[in-house]
Order: C-alpha cells, then sequence, then structure tokens
C-alpha cells in the first residue's frame, strides 16, 4: 500500500479521546528523504503546533512509538499543473495556515523535471502573520531554502 499525499491536499487524522471521535485536517509539509525517517509511499512529515488547549495536539504530544492513529485518504482540489506557466509566486499564510504552504515552497525549488515544471518562476514571496517571531514555524528551514534560492 503506497500513499503519495499531493502538493497542496491535506489529510483527516482521527481517533478516540475521552470517548469522544476527534477528527482535524493536517497538511504534510514535506515528503523527502532524510526527514524524520521518511520511506517513499509510506511516511509523510506533518508540522504540528501543540496547543495548550488543543484536543488534538495534545493527543498527538503524547503518542509513543507503535501508537495508531486513523489517517484518511488524500483530500484537496488544488492540481500541480496550476504552477506549470507560473512566473512570480506569492503565498499568504497565517500562524498554522503556513504548513500548506511548505510543501508548495520545497516543490517550487526542488530540482525541475524532465518536463521543465518551475523553469519559468522568477519569484517566490511568502507573506506569514504571526503573533510573535517565535511563533514562526519552521524560521530555520525557510531561511535555509531562502539562501539556496538562487536570488529568486
Amino acid at each position: 500500500c503506497r500513499m503519495v499525499v499531493p502538493t497542496g491536499h491535506h489529510v483527516y487524522l482521527r481517533t478516540t479521546i475521552e470517548g469522544v471521535e476527534v477528527t482535524r485536517p493536517y497538511t504534510p509539509v514535506a515528503e523527502m528523504e532524510g526527514d524524520c525517517g521518511y520511506v517513499p509511499g509510506r511516511s509523510f512529515l506533518l508540522l504540528v503546533k501543540i496547543y495548550p488547549e488543543g484536543t488534538m495536539t495534545q493527543y498527538l504530544s503524547r503518542l509513543e512509538k507503535g501508537s495508531k492513529l486513523e489517517v484518511s485518504d488524500p483530500d484537496g482540489t488544488f492540481r500541480e499543473n496550476v504552477l506549470d506557466d507560473t512566473v512570480n509566486l506569492c503565498l499568504v499564510g497565517a500562524g498554522t495556515g503556513f504548513t500548506p504552504m511548505a510543501k508548495l515552497i520545497r516543490k517550487m525549488f526542488a530540482p525541475r523535471d524532465s518536463k521543465g515544471v518551475g523553469d519559468r518562476l522568477k519569484s517566490v514571496k511568502l507573506i506569514c502573520a504571526n503573533k510573535t517571531v517565535k511563533d514562526m514555524l519552521w524560521k530555520d528551514r525557510l531561511s535555509r531554502m531562502e539562501a539556496s534560492a538562487r536570488g529568486r
């Protein structure tokens, strides 16, 4: 069984917490070798901000190796082919709403495929709104991607 979550799509995590079924959507931020034991088609990376009062996030923060959690099939309507002729890309996200942007940014800066996807891309601008700088998710990775973006 292989599971690939397309760029711009999400999965739903579902579990029962204190007798109540809880379901929340999460967008994988990466599917790249070297990320937390990634196995192609069998794993994905979620960026989850743990909220003190978050029912699901508190549950996720206490998961132990071997725990089980229901994961839906990928869901979403975004189609990657809209990026084929993109010249300038501007992304806007706030707080945890940044996570859909993370995988898209990685995709745009990945090595080009044989079809030349993204070859016309000249710039990517990311506007993130957070309460404080400390609240910025993935700040170190974004800085590294920016440094390697060759002026884009």
